[in-house]
């Protein structure tokens, strides 16, 4: 019989303390558990300034800091021919990481995403539209490649052209990269990039990668964006755009976000081989030829 699903959100002083304890008190016992699993790569970053610098960064999963992902996890690894329903962040990571299987959750929008939404969505982010074109037609052939080794789902290439163009859009040619601060367990903060063009954030997810890759390269990034991808269409119970989308932005999401209705939006019209009309609401650029035929 199938274990019962973890899905109220009810906790006890008693169940709290007891999971800060086995978390802080005792990283010895949650890298046993598989809960945290240090491993070590280099990453090449621009430094402020422009040049170069090496970081060495521990890139290893965090542990879960709330007693429904430990209890999560713990529900998996007991009853491992069992699909159960993840919903919490660090549990999905954790699923991804060790590509186990689970059941993402991800209830749709609270309100439609169309044209209008997407008019105001890119007037309001600043959106590049034409870099982000750009760029999906640029590196076009390592989408194929990456997708084909990730999956044998048809509808993972386009999804990976989706997530870059929007990723793309809302970081524009001027930032060739991000920076964010995580506190790991313990205490310690390290800086966490996010690099072009899939903008994944390579602490989190180092892991889907062999040892040595660089995220900072541009086919070891689209790679780790269409395996991560890939990993999160399988575990979806109701799989689409918008809530791959939604979860790649944000692992514990239980709602698709504004961001994924972009995302499925830009989906639905293509921009990278039908031009701009629908997507800026005009006909403010000419359009454009489609992809694999140079502009004249």
């Amino acid at each position: 019989m199938a274990m019962p699903l973890f899905e109220t959100r009810g906790r006890t002083l008693f169940a709290l303390i007891g999971s800060v304890a086995f978390i802080f008190s005792s990283p010895a016992a949650a890298i046993e558990t598989g809960f945290m699993r240090p491993a070590e790569s280099t990453l090449y970053v621009p430094s402020i300034g422009g040049a170069p610098v090496e970081e060495l960064v521990q890139h290893r999963p965090l542990a879960p800091q709330n007693i429904i992902a430990k209890q999560e996890i713990e529900a998996a690894q007991r009853y491992p021919k069992d699909k159960m329903i993840m919903s919490m962040e660090e549990s999905r990571r954790w699923s991804i990481l060790e590509d186990w299987h689970a059941d993402f959750v991800v209830a749709p929008a609270r309100k439609p995403f169309g044209k209008v939404e997407f008019i105001e969505y890119r007037k309001a982010k600043g959106l590049s539209l034409d870099f982000a074109r750009s760029q999906v037609r640029s590196y076009d052939a390592l989408i194929v490649k990456a997708c084909a080794d990730a999956s044998r789902d048809p509808s993972l290439p386009d999804l990976v052209r989706s997530v870059m163009f929007m990723e793309s859009a809302l970081a524009g040619p001027a930032m060739s990269f991000s920076v964010d601060i995580i506190t790991r367990v313990g205490g310690d903060r390290i800086r966490a990039f996010s690099y072009p063009p899939m903008r994944i954030k390579a602490y989190h997810w180092a892991a889907l990668l062999p040892p040595g890759a660089d995220f900072n390269n541009t086919e070891h990034n689209v790679k780790a964006g269409a395996i991560l991808l890939a990993r999160i269409l399988a575990r979806l119970r109701e799989p689409s755009i918008a809530a791959a989308a939604t979860v790649y932005s944000y692992t514990g999401a239980e709602f698709v976000s504004e961001y994924g209705g972009a995302v499925a939006y830009v989906h639905r019209t293509k921009p990278w081989t039908n031009g701009f009309g629908e997507l800026y609401g005009s006909n403010e650029p000419p359009d454009f030829p489609p992809i694999g035929i140079p502009a004249p």
